[in-house]
Parts: structure tokens; C-alpha cells; sequence
């Protein structure tokens, strides 16, 4: 469970040392209402990338970061989630464009995001 916005900053910033391209990251769900203050804590991260090679290159950071990952059971499939990473208190549900089969990140949702704070090389980390 993530209690503290701090904590899913920490998480970037640790990823970013294992992403050698930018990479646009975009949080949706609990964490970005953590990060607007509409929430108090969350069981996990969502996050969609918008191309094969952010989802990529989000995947080797889990993997060297020491995430493990956690295939997407059948309950799953409506919410077309392509990978679950756990490691301890964190559980990231990755998504490349397309979530639930109703939501798409589109070119006016990544317009209307907003940059989150942290200081980080590679990684480009937006909220909604």
C-alpha cells in the first residue's frame, strides 16, 4: 500500500537510473489522485505509455530494478492490462495507448497533463 505521494516519486526517480531513452510516463488513477490530494493512498500505480518502445524501455526498468512481474489473470482481460510489476509495497500496472477498452490516451489528454515535480533524467512523469 503507498500511504505518500513521496513514495511513488521515489519509485521514479529509482527507475529513471535504469532508462537510458526518454520515456513519457503517464500516471492515471490512484497515484495521480494522490498526487492532487484527493486520496489518501492507493494499493497501486497506473501507468500508460504511448508507444512499444516507452512500454519497453518502462519494462526493462522494472526488470533491473528488481520488480518481478505478475502476468494479468483472466479477471483482467476487460482492462486490457498488459503487465502487472510487484516488488515489496509496489504493484505498477503497465499500459501501452489503450486501457479498459474505453480509454485511450489521446493526443488532448497527454496536451492537458501536467509534469510532476521530481528531478529525473529519462523519464518524463504526467499526471491527470
Amino acid at each position: 500500500m503507498i500511504t505518500d505521494y513521496s513514495q511513488i516519486q521515489k519509485l521514479f526517480a529509482e527507475l529513471d537510473g535504469h532508462v537510458t531513452e526518454r520515456t513519457v510516463v503517464y500516471m492515471i488513477g490512484g497515484g495521480a489522485l494522490m498526487k492532487r490530494k484527493m486520496k489518501a493512498h492507493t494499493k497501486d500505480v497506473d501507468i500508460v505509455v504511448d508507444t512499444k518502445a516507452e512500454y519497453d524501455s518502462m519494462q526493462h526498468a522494472f526488470r533491473t530494478a528488481g520488480f518481478k512481474p505478475d502476468l494479468p489473470t483472466e479477471e483482467y482481460d476487460r482492462l486490457e492490462l498488459l503487465q502487472i510489476w510487484k516488488r515489496e509495497d509496489y504493484r505498477v500496472d503497465l499500459f501501452c495507448k489503450k486501457v479498459c477498452r474505453r480509454f485511450s490516451l489521446s493526443k488532448n489528454m497527454m496536451e492537458r497533463s501536467l509534469r510532476d515535480d521530481i528531478q529525473t533524467k529519462n523519464i518524463e512523469l504526467l499526471f491527470n
